[in-house]
């Protein structure tokens, strides 16, 4: 059986726009159980989403915002702090924020580059000890 639908832009958007509106709720306790606060960010995430578009569980949201959206998001933040403590005289926000993307996508790309040649050497050195390739 396939996984679900894959994801759109637009759900994807939805999600980070539900987990902001969440997590800076200062009406919300800091000490949330982990259920109750992607409950709620799925509350507000099926608001959000176009008509139309796939139905997906809490924790499949909290999957996707861990697991690919929350990385990404920690290194452009790193990228753009960066950037602006290096002090561009006379740039505006948006040519931070541009530069920012920049570094932003060349470090992704090293980094998958990294993973795929780790990926590549652990096949290499499983067949010459003699074990299976993984699938």
């Amino acid at each position: 059986m396939p996984n679900a639908e894959p994801w759109t832009p637009a759900e994807d958007v939805a999600l980070c726009k539900a987990y902001t509106n969440i997590s800076e709720d200062g009406a919300t306790s800091t000490d949330r159980l982990s259920s109750l606060f992607w409950d709620r960010i799925h509350d507000t995430y099926t608001g959000l989403v176009p008509a139309g578009t796939p139905a997906r569980k809490a924790g499949a949201l909290q999957s996707r915002w861990s697991g690919l959206i929350r990385p990404d998001v920690s290194l452009f933040a790193s990228c753009l702090a960066v950037v602006k403590a290096e002090e561009h005289s006379g740039w505006t926000d948006m040519e931070h924020i541009d530069e920012a993307l920049l570094r932003f996508t060349a470090k992704r790309e090293q980094l998958n580059a990294n993973a795929t040649r780790e990926y590549e050497e652990e096949l290499r050195a499983g067949a010459t000890k003699g074990k299976r390739k993984p699938r």
